[in-house]
């Protein structure tokens, strides 16, 4: 488990950096892409405006999630594997 607080080192919190900035930008480009585009397919087939904010929420919450996880995986790998390493079968 990593440690937090003033026993971690600088290197530690590179490495968390590099992880937790994918997964920022992977959440809020889904959850942007998810809430947007709901709306403006309910306005295009005429929905009432108390039906399709819900399902907007709904689905901006899940995109956001599996973009986050996506980013992390992402970030992950990025520290993980070496410049020039392939990685084969993901």
């Amino acid at each position: 488990m990593a440690r937090r607080g003033p026993g971690r080192t600088n290197e530690e919190d590179e490495r968390h950096r590099h992880i937790r900035r994918p997964a920022l930008s992977g959440g809020v480009t889904a959850a942007a892409l998810g809430t947007v585009v709901i709306p403006i397919e309910g306005y295009t087939a005429h929905l009432t405006w108390w039906l399709v904010l819900p399902v907007a929420a709904v689905s901006g919450g899940f995109a956001a999630w599996s973009g986050a996880r996506s980013g992390h995986e992402d970030g992950v790998r990025a520290q993980a594997v070496a410049p020039d390493e392939i990685v084969l079968g993901t």
